[in-house]
């Protein structure tokens, strides 16, 4: 990393963190259909397609609008706290350009840490808790999805999604404890 956080974490840690993720990576290696599988995983954590799905659940149910508005600030939260990381930490894609591939935009920032999708999924899942525990319970299993997808995809390290989710995480209980 070359951010203001050089030299943290530790270079061992980085590069176990690396290891690790090139081994998450490679059940995609000569499986295509696989691998856009996963693009679909990663992809349903862009932050377009959540909001767009919360607006439509806010059309479609009404009385879901209040929590779905504290969900929206929550993620919009945890994007406060992931800019702030990048800019701090500004850590490599692990596959560099050619993770831009899978990008939903055709191209995407070049810092990995903290995940965005990973953190705006974890704000969802830990937001629907508060609603059902099967919800939340199902949202959980979709944010690991999404968030593993994009280490599967090597637009992040294992860590990366790890960092990301932890934001989410305290950005939606952050919120919780607010409103």
């Amino acid at each position: 990393m070359t951010g203001v956080f050089a030299g943290w974490p530790r270079p061992g840690l980085l590069d176990a963190d690396a290891r690790l993720s090139a081994a998450v990576r490679g059940p995609l290696k000569g499986r295509p259909r696989l691998a856009q599988l996963a693009a679909i995983f990663a992809h349903s954590g862009d932050g377009l397609l959540c909001y767009l799905a919360m607006a439509i659940i806010g059309l479609w149910a009404p009385a879901a609008r209040p929590a779905l508005w504290r969900t929206i600030l929550a993620t919009l939260v945890a994007a406060a706290i992931v800019a702030v990381g990048k800019m701090a930490f500004r850590r490599s894609r692990p596959l560099g350009d050619e993770s831009a591939r899978w990008s939903s935009l055709g191209k995407h920032d070049a810092h990995a840490f903290p995940s965005g999708h990973a953190a705006r999924t974890a704000a969802i899942a830990t937001m629907a808790w508060a609603a059902s525990p099967h919800l939340g319970l199902a949202a959980t299993g979709w944010s690991l999805a999404a968030s593993l997808s994009r280490v599967m995809l090597g637009a992040h390290y294992l860590g990366d999604v790890v960092a990301g989710t932890l934001a989410g995480v305290v950005a939606a209980l952050a919120i919780t404890w607010l409103t």
